[in-house]
């Protein structure tokens, strides 16, 4: 069987008891401008209903990967094992993003330059989205 091509971001979601924010979370990820990412979210041993949520999503780009609670480290670690993308972004499960968020990235490296690291800090603001 041949695997899909690999894609250009993989985002990697922490998630550690976070039922009440995972859905806007992954709402925020699963927008049709994130076509060339694949979401893989670690569940580090939720005890909550965090599972059952990440259970409800159908979505091609989508991964959940359960192990042991090891703490944040342990969790983006495991992310980072399971990526096949040519990038890396983090986001923590309790957290929401832009929906311009992957195509940003992926027009930021695109420049003439080559860069070999894109860092972006977006944070909310009443009235939008701010970059920093």
């Amino acid at each position: 069987m041949l695997e899909p091509p690999a894609p250009a971001i993989s985002i990697v979601v922490a998630a550690h008891n976070i039922a009440t924010y995972i859905d806007d979370c992954l709402r925020s990820l699963l927008v049709p401008e994130a076509r060339d990412c694949e979401i893989i979210v670690i569940d580090d041993g939720s005890t909550d209903a965090t599972p059952a949520r990440l259970a409800s999503y159908r979505d091609s780009r989508l991964r959940v990967v359960s192990q042991a609670n090891g703490g944040l480290g342990a969790a983006r670690n495991t992310g980072i094992a399971e990526a096949r993308g040519r990038y890396l972004l983090f986001v923590d499960g309790d957290d929401w993003t832009s929906p311009d968020l992957v195509p940003r990235c992926l027009a930021g490296n695109q420049s003439p330059s080559r860069c070999r690291y894109l860092c972006i800090r977006l944070f909310r603001c009443n009235r939008g989205w701010a970059e920093t």
